[in-house]
């Protein structure tokens, strides 16, 4: 557990250096939400929810399509 802490936290960062340096400040979204599901924006295919903001958001960015979980349950989330 800690040592993903000190994973994060050094690739954050060096993130922010890497954009420091360049004399650009970084412009990173990050959306930590519980229980859901890969097609629940709209931007990932999603024909029930209605997510406008976050499609404009990820039209302009990228988005991640691969991820990795180490435990099948929320605890690791929380």
């Amino acid at each position: 557990m800690n040592r993903d802490k000190i994973f994060y936290l050094l690739t954050s960062f060096l993130l922010t250096l890497g954009f420091a340096s360049a004399g650009q400040r970084p412009n990173i979204v990050f959306l930590m939400v519980d229980d859901l599901g890969w097609t629940d924006f709209g931007c990932y295919g999603s024909d029930y929810y209605e997510t406008p903001n976050i499609d404009k958001l990820s039209a302009s960015g990228m988005k991640f399509a691969n991820g990795y979980a180490a435990c099948t349950d929320h605890n690791k989330s929380k």
